[in-house]
């Protein structure tokens, strides 16, 4: 069984939505819940009521501004080796990551070019969607025939992202080609590998902030160098992006399904 957990994240000026998540092997998953908690509980992390330690990166990476953190007093250097432990950690125990960016703007410019009775998807569930190829993606290049379940983490907005896993899990053609099992909602106290999902979350949006925003094209930060071999997929769901899928709908207008509306995409 396979299980890919899911994050999101927004900035700071609400732009964008940002998805991200990991794919994993059930045992893999129970080996970094595992080794990370031990990760944390050596640098002081305290449990939750779940009996669990948390992991949020945006707070580790302000840890200096808050007093509580148990970072706050840290030096760089011990904030850098930490980070590398946790990011092997990552690496050592995933199959496959994804991150995809889908601005605001560029979805609303965009979907005037869908036939007027395709479904609308706000951007959090396009990204979700597009997260979903992923994973059918990495099925297929390596011909997994394995159920995949997914935990999504329920902070997001609900109503969007239910429509589109509710329409996968209801329909067996698509779950079959998905390779899709079922899906339910998490939390990073009780699913602790949406912790892996929010790292990579926290570096999807500084490729937003950092690359996109200036008309750049997609980067790899430095910190996910250190995931090793792990292959990670990214997708910007910018305008151009999503008329070119909106044309693919038109040319096909029987057919105007979840297949002709976000494609698989290809490893950059």
């Amino acid at each position: 069984m396979l299980e890919f957990y899911i994050d999101d994240s927004r900035d700071e000026k609400g732009t964008a939505v940002l998805v991200a998540g990991y794919l994993a092997r059930a045992d893999q998953w129970e080996t970094f819940i595992e080794l990370q908690q031990r990760l944390l509980a050596d640098a002081g992390v305290p449990l939750t009521i779940h009996d669990t330690r948390i992991f949020h990166m945006t707070d580790f990476e302000n840890s200096a501004l808050i007093p509580r953190s148990p970072f706050h007093l840290w030096s760089r250097d011990r904030k850098a080796e930490f980070m590398g432990a946790m990011a092997r950690l990552i690496a050592a125990q995933t199959l496959m990551g994804a991150m995809v960016c889908a601005p605001y703007r560029d979805a609303e410019t965009a979907m005037p070019h869908f036939p007027t009775d395709f479904p609308k998807l706000k951007p959090l569930g396009m990204a979700v969607l597009e997260l979903v190829k992923c994973a059918r993606l990495w099925s297929v290049v390596h011909e997994s025939r394995e159920p995949i379940t997914y935990v999504i983490d329920s902070v997001t907005d609900r109503a969007d992202i239910a429509s589109v896993m509710n329409k996968i899990e209801h329909d067996a053609e698509f779950c079959a080609d998905f390779r899709f099992h079922k899906w339910t909602w998490g939390t990073a106290a009780r699913n602790v590998p949406i912790q892996a999902a929010d790292v990579l979350a926290y570096e999807c949006h500084k490729e937003w902030v950092n690359f996109y925003q200036q008309g750049g094209t997609i980067k790899v930060r430095k910190l996910l160098g250190a995931f090793g071999p792990t292959l990670h997929y990214h997708k910007l769901l910018d305008h151009a992006t999503l008329v070119s899928y909106a044309n693919q709908v038109r040319m096909d207008l029987h057919r105007h399904g979840f297949e002709e509306f976000l494609p698989p995409l290809h490893a950059d």
